[in-house]
């Protein structure tokens, strides 16, 4: 009950509704602008993502065909 007695304390302040309102409308708007950060970091993360897969599934394609044509050049030469 001792900790009852310290927000009694505190909530005794006259502190007027508007402040409180404009405090809280703060850290709101401080909390969006933050996750509209992160949603921006995310969907660029996954862009970019999605960009280094293709351009790595193309060196993929272009080394495997590179493959196929030197084993191509190697048969044609034993025979």
């Amino acid at each position: 009950m001792e900790w009852l007695n310290l927000f009694k304390d505190f909530f005794g302040l006259n502190v007027p509704l508007a402040i409180c309102i404009l405090v809280a409308l703060g850290i709101y708007n401080i909390f969006s602008k933050l996750l509209e950060e992160r949603r921006k970091d995310y969907d660029m993360t996954f862009k970019s993502q999605a960009r280094l897969i293709k351009e790595l599934n193309k060196t993929i394609s272009d080394r495997d065909q590179r493959i196929s044509d030197l084993e191509k050049l190697l048969d044609n030469k034993r025979r």
